[in-house]
């Protein structure tokens, strides 16, 4: 069932003793975490939303298996990722990152329900604009899954470009993300799978190199996920790569603020880098 139809919306969404918004749904509960995206320098440019889902009986799920699994309904995977958009965009406009770009995972079905409806846009962007969250600093990050409609992802990602968000294809080398999907949305953003860094690292560099050229032709800005040794940042940086992000330079963390004791500090203090807002409105496409 579709939540907006049954129940009002905020009522699946919570704030917890910490004063992080989390949401319940289907005996699911959704909670946000956040990983940096750095640059050369080590700044953090950006962070990536992610969501950790446990049942109530404290059991994990691990998002990529929730996503794909068949154990799931599709309109249970659209709801839950509604959800998670909604936590996230809450939780990071109290962040210290508010005015960095925020990375916001995207199902392409979810895309699809939205072109479909003027509303569901519509309550994204107030919600944002009640949050004091700029357009501009959205980047709507597609998810590698695959999509029958071409065009209608097309107009799906058009439709955020032309409102002033970034689109950037997610785990590209990966499934439906390939040369196929970028040559059709031309995203402003690539972020290459960590699949590809592996490969290089064990000497087979072509896959990974012709990722940044094809980004490159279409003069996206490139990241790299999944850095995990020191050996795989000095490798890295010195490609023309972007954009890096990893276990290595930080892992994902709720984004707390004001929590007394020894709880978890926000993620900007574990490297004591500065942070630097990047204008990805500079991007050029052809």
């Amino acid at each position: 069932m579709e939540l907006a139809k049954h129940q009002p919306f905020h009522q699946y969404i919570h704030v917890d003793s910490y004063g992080q918004y989390t949401a319940s749904y289907h005996g699911l509960v959704l909670q946000s975490v956040y990983q940096p995206i750095f640059n050369r320098q080590y700044n953090i440019v950006a962070v990536e939303a992610l969501v950790r889902i446990t049942t109530e009986q404290n059991t994990h799920i691990r998002p990529d298996l929730f996503f794909s699994s068949n154990c799931f309904s599709d309109e249970e995977k659209i709801q839950v990722e509604r959800l998670c958009r909604a936590i996230h965009i809450r939780n990071f406009a109290h962040s210290p990152f508010c005015q960095l770009n925020l990375f916001l995972n995207m199902l392409p079905a979810v895309g699809e329900r939205y072109i479909d409806s003027d509303r569901l846009y519509a309550q994204f962007f107030s919600t944002l604009g009640k949050l004091h969250l700029d357009n501009q600093q959205i980047v709507m990050e597609l998810l590698e899954f695959p999509f029958d409609d071409k065009l209608q992802l097309l107009q799906i990602t058009n439709h955020y470009k032309n409102n002033g968000f970034h689109v950037a294809i997610d785990d590209f080398g990966t499934e439906a993300s390939n040369k196929e999907r970028v040559d059709m949305i031309k995203p402003q953003i690539i972020k290459i799978d960590r699949s590809l860094l592996l490969q290089y690292m064990s000497g087979n560099r072509a896959p990974l190199l012709n990722a940044v050229t094809i980004a490159q032709q279409c003069h996206a800005l490139t990241v790299i996920e999944g850095i995990e040794t020191r050996l795989q940042w000095d490798e890295m940086t010195q490609l023309p790569i972007d954009f890096y992000q990893g276990f290595y330079l930080a892992m994902p963390q709720p984004c707390l603020m004001g929590v007394a004791g020894n709880q978890s500090r926000p993620i900007a203090n574990i490297l004591d880098t500065q942070n630097t807002l990047v204008d990805l409105s500079l991007i050029n496409h052809h």
